[in-house]
């Protein structure tokens, strides 16, 4: 097993935007990398619903989300791209972050990283709060 000497790239606050599909953390990185992303936190999906980085689970999967293999309300992440895009539909690298992920980044891949709240993008108006979120990365 190989030990991975992580540095810390950065601590962001990933807020809950209603105007906006993904918040930008990073300018750039490029792979071959080893990302590990830590948040912790409490945002709001509804009025009703208030949850962590993992997501409403209550809430479910849904297809028409940005991530549809993510929870509604998890924190999720992409590479590339725009703030303004759905990331399958344009060939950007994007994962599910949740409370803790290790992400290695193909040679290939490179951009921004943004983050957002898993949600269809018609419910982004109900966001709001914020998360707190470490980028450390090893190569």
């Amino acid at each position: 097993m190989r030990d991975l000497s992580w540095k810390p790239l950065a601590t962001v606050t990933v807020t809950a935007r209603p105007d906006v599909l993904w918040e930008c953390a990073c300018s750039y990185l490029e792979g071959p990398l080893n990302v590990r992303i830590k948040a912790k936190g409490e945002w709001q999906v509804c009025p009703k619903t208030r949850c962590g980085p993992d997501g409403a689970l209550t809430e479910g999967l849904e297809d028409d989300t940005l991530l549809k293999n993510a929870p509604i309300g998890a924190l999720i992440a992409k590479i590339g791209g725009s703030t303004a895009e759905k990331p399958l539909e344009t060939g950007a690298t994007a994962f599910a972050v949740g409370s803790f992920c290790v992400m290695h980044l193909a040679p290939e891949a490179r951009g921004a990283l943004y983050f957002a709240m898993n949600d269809k993008v018609k419910a982004f108006d109900a966001h709001d709060g914020a998360l707190d979120v470490e980028i450390e990365i090893a190569r």
